[in-house]
């Protein structure tokens, strides 16, 4: 394991962000915030339980205050994301989200993905099986400023001047305040909090907009 989460750090995390850099949405200031390089890695395991009543919420919805997040997942299933007013499921085994950082950057032509996990539904009184995930943060360096990248005629959705630290701050208070508030939580989810896993609601306020 530690030998593929090197392979993730070292290999696929830079191509995925070669990759992403030769896209128009950020022009140069994908590479201007990222000269660190900052990759991050999360092993996620959800234990297996015996359902009662309805699927659980093992991962509330959120979104990620990285530039882009790169999920790679086993078939169990569980993740989803937010599409209009339907949560939609997703078994790519692995796969790329846009986070709160690369919206700014991108002057939201790149929308943060709204996202969560649930458990498959077996049916009452069934186990439901273990589920295993691995995220790779891709995020900017702290001190950088995070500036919208604008095209021709645009107007920047967001002030300039917010740094990722601020942001990420942001998030921890605003995640760990209202995990304290979910009821039922399983034993996964609690294990996951407990790692730091700051992910159990949508921010309410994460991103300064400029004024009208």
């Amino acid at each position: 394991m530690v030998e593929y989460c090197d392979y993730l750090l070292e290999h696929l995390a830079p191509a995925v962000f070669d990759a992403v850099a030769a896209t128009e949405a950020f022009g140069s200031q994908l590479q201007d915030c990222h000269q660190t390089r900052d990759f991050g890695i999360r092993f996620v395991y959800y234990p297996a339980h015996t359902q009662h009543g309805a699927p659980s919420l093992r991962c509330g919805e959120h979104l990620d205050s990285s530039t882009f997040t790169v999920i790679i997942q086993d078939a169990v299933g569980g993740l989803q994301v937010k599409v209009g007013s339907q949560w939609q499921d997703l078994r790519d085994p692995a796969l790329v989200m846009t986070g709160s950082v690369g919206e700014i950057l991108s002057n939201q032509r790149l929308r943060a993905v709204l996202h969560r996990v649930v458990d498959v539904d077996v049916g009452p009184g069934r186990l439901v099986p273990a589920r295993v995930s691995i995220a790779v943060f891709v995020d900017a360096d702290d001190g950088k400023p995070l500036n919208p990248h604008l095209q021709q005629g645009e107007q920047p959705l967001f002030q300039s001047g917010l740094t990722k630290s601020e942001l990420k701050q942001k998030f921890t208070e605003d995640n760990l305040a209202k995990a304290e508030k979910l009821p039922g939580l399983q034993g996964g989810s609690r294990a996951i909090l407990s790692a730091k896993l700051l992910s159990t609601s949508v921010p309410t306020t994460p991103l300064r907009r400029s004024p009208p």
